[in-house]
């Protein structure tokens, strides 16, 4: 499936990934190279760092290629592809599963 609709997010994704302590954000004047990031909402305390977020999200798409996992993680190497790759480096992860 072409990537530009395979990962489009909405408003019923956010509201679950928020629900669930993490989320896919907008990082302004931060990063230049990585302006979406999926961070842990930080109020919440459900996770120790956002790696383990990275941890968490990555599972979950590899074991259900069509979730709101796996499309987040599509998201974000199409628009923030250094993201991408910083969490292929701490999970390990190869590609998305389509």
């Amino acid at each position: 499936m072409d990537a530009q609709i395979d990962d489009v997010m909405t408003y019923a994704d956010f509201q679950q990934m928020e629900k669930e302590g993490w989320n896919v954000f907008i990082v302004d004047g931060f990063s230049k190279t990585r302006p979406f990031q999926i961070q842990r909402v930080d109020e919440m305390n459900l996770f120790e760092s956002d790696m383990e977020v990275w941890r968490f999200v990555v599972a979950r798409a590899q074991n259900d290629p069509k979730s709101v996992y796996a499309r987040a993680l599509r998201y974000i190497k199409r628009l923030s592809p250094k993201e991408f790759e910083e969490i292929q480096k701490v999970t390990h992860l190869v590609e998305v599963p389509a």
